[in-house]
C-alpha cells in the first residue's frame, strides 16, 4: 500500500505490519492492518534499540503499539 499523504516530516495512510500473538490453535505470526496512520520520520532512530519497552514508553505508546510491539 502508498501512504496517501508523504511530507518531509510524514506519512500518512494505512498500513500492513506483522504481529506475534500465540493462539490456543499455536498460531504465530499474523498480519494486521492500521487505517489512517501517521508515522512520524523523527521517531526512527539511527541505532538499534535495546530495550525497546523504554523506548515504547519514551516516544508514546500509541505510536509503537499501533505498529504491533508489546511490552
Amino acid at each position: 500500500m502508498e501512504p496517501q499523504v508523504t511530507t518531509d516530516e510524514y506519512e500518512r495512510g494505512s498500513y500492513v505490519y506483522f504481529d506475534f500473538h500465540v493462539t490456543d490453535d499455536g498460531s504465530g505470526w499474523c498480519q494486521r492492518i492500521k487505517n489512517d496512520f501517521t508515522f512520524e520520520y523523527n521517531f526512527l532512530e539511527d541505532e538499534l534499540a535495546i530495550n525497546s519497552c523504554v523506548n515504547i514508553r519514551a516516544i508514546g505508546a500509541d505510536h509503537m503499539l499501533a505498529l504491533g510491539a508489546k511490552c
